[in-house]
């Protein structure tokens, strides 16, 4: 299943292991969702791919996004649409409140300030990535403080018998 959703993600001179252990890698770092970060990363790529962004800087921004959402105490990634408009902008807003926070925080702006700019469309792919991109550090250090939870041990240890098995059926 993962690696049906990073298929079509490859950038030109990549291999598709690469960037299966590459999402392997965030996800247990972040202490996440092997399927949902594999999920996030393919539609980030998708997302990203008319700005030219690198492939160092969408592991970046996954990796800022998963470890933003553990920083809420938050489980879903709502963060992927390539903008964030209306329901989009609630969704991220209500379970991933610190990825907004620290976007308003590079853009200078209040988090009402950022619900009108959602709503006008303002909101855009590349302010996104740029913003959260500019703050990755910050939540890096945020996340660092974190505590592993059971679930997030236990989520951890599914990862790897999930890669296991992947690995062996290929």
């Amino acid at each position: 299943t993962v690696n049906n959703k990073l298929a079509n993600s490859l950038r030109p001179n990549e291999q598709l292991a690469d960037v299966t252990e590459r999402v392997f890698n965030i996800t247990q770092q972040t202490r996440g969702s092997l399927d949902a970060t594999a999920s996030l990363y393919a539609r980030l790529e998708r997302a990203t791919r008319q700005y030219g962004t690198s492939a160092g800087d969408l592991s970046k921004l996954t990796t800022i996004i998963n470890q933003g959402f553990v920083v809420s105490g938050a489980t879903a990634q709502g963060l992927a649409s390539g903008a964030l408009r209306g329901e989009e902008f609630n969704s991220v807003n209500e379970q991933g409140n610190r990825l907004i926070v620290a976007l308003a925080d590079s853009m200078g702006v209040s988090i009402g300030e950022m619900r009108n700019m959602a709503a006008q469309g303002k909101l855009t792919t590349d302010v996104v990535v740029n913003g959260l991109l500019s703050q990755g550090a910050v939540i890096g250090k945020e996340f660092a403080n974190t505590t592993t939870t059971i679930s997030q041990a236990l989520q951890v240890a599914g990862n790897n018998i999930t890669k296991f098995f992947g690995e062996n059926s290929t």
